[in-house]
């Protein structure tokens, strides 16, 4: 069993971060301020093999991609299936099952005496 990060959640990652922290500097408000920490706190959270942050994070991405698709923007096509696919790999990845086994694994706590 491997503890390490797959790529593509960590690419993500990165990306979400650079793309929050443009959007803030660009355009200064609450709402990018919030998505920020929120993010980063989800992200943290799915970086350590939270099972639960990763089905969030796969289900926020999926309702994402869904509403772009639906309200018909052609030029956001593309970042709307991006993640369409990321949910998906989220959410059926065998890399990622793996990599949330044994982020619960380390956590077992020994026995109480």
């Amino acid at each position: 069993m491997t503890k390490k990060i797959p790529a593509p959640i960590y690419a993500f990652g990165v990306i979400y971060f650079c793309l929050t922290v443009a959007l803030l500097f660009n355009w200064p408000s609450i709402a990018h301020a919030v998505r920020l920490v929120l993010g980063g706190v989800l992200f943290f959270f799915v970086f350590r093999g939270s099972r639960f942050a990763g089905n969030l994070l796969a289900i926020l991405s999926a309702a994402a991609g869904a509403y772009v698709f639906s309200v018909g923007v052609v030029d956001l096509f593309v970042p709307a299936g991006i993640l369409l696919v990321f949910a998906a790999y989220m959410l059926w990845s065998r890399r990622v099952r793996v990599f949330q086994e044994s982020a619960r694994a380390g956590m077992q706590l020994p026995p109480a005496s």
